[in-house]
């Protein structure tokens, strides 16, 4: 997913970037015309997703740790199936280290955003339906242990270095809360910790994202 996001990146030179992935549909009327509308009259917000929601289930697949303000819904991160990107003013040339593979690369691009001074937000007025009969990773174990470690790895990447005490122990008792095999996660991380990024969230941004949306979201 990381990579194949970022050889779309590399293409593309647009004001915007929009996401969608496979397993969703687009269900609102004149949806690109509104999603650039709003990015247009909100030059402060560098990412958002929309509403998704799986009527086969009864389910919403958008971001939990979000604040909302009216009709404003501020979120720590977008979520990866239907969202738009504000392409200059990203600061990298690459959009995610391609070696997250899946599982919460979009925390990544969201830190960084709110490091540049952006928001982040959801646009709960358009709608995408996800299809769950298309997903390809369940939602059991192997999902669990790619957004554990992924999470784990993003935070390494751009936190500062003091930090990472506290990362990894929080890092081990998700891995015994959810009941996943060490070596398994291990193994996963091994794979994909290997690259390396001069970038940083400074602490003034860590703090501010805690007072919003809570510590545990943050480490």
């Amino acid at each position: 997913v990381a990579g194949g996001r970022n050889k779309i990146w590399d293409l593309d030179d647009s004001d915007y970037v929009f996401f969608l992935d496979d397993d969703a549909i687009i269900s609102s009327k004149d949806f690109f015309k509104n999603i650039v509308e709003y990015m247009e009259s909100n030059p402060i917000v560098g990412a958002a997703s929309v509403n998704i929601d799986e009527p086969e289930t009864g389910v919403d697949h958008n971001s939990k740790e979000r604040k909302q303000d009216g009709d404003k819904i501020v979120t720590l991160a977008y979520i990866g199936g239907a969202h738009i990107l504000r392409r200059h003013a990203y600061p990298m040339k690459r959009l995610y280290p391609n070696n997250l593979i899946f599982g919460s690369e979009e925390l990544y691009a969201s830190l960084v955003y709110w490091q540049e001074g952006y928001e982040v937000r959801e646009i709960s007025k358009l709608n995408v339906t996800h299809l769950p009969k298309k997903q390809i990773v369940s939602y059991g174990k192997e999902r669990d242990l790619c957004i554990i470690v992924n999470s784990y790895i993003v935070k390494k990447m751009l936190y500062p270095k003091y930090m990472r005490i506290i990362l990894k122990c929080l890092y081990c008792i998700r891995l015994y809360k959810n009941k996943i095999d060490v070596l398994d996660a291990n193994r996963t991380l091994k794979s994909r910790k290997n690259e390396r990024t001069l970038y940083k969230i400074r602490l003034k941004t860590i703090m501010y994202l805690m007072k919003l949306f809570g510590v545990r979201s943050l480490i």
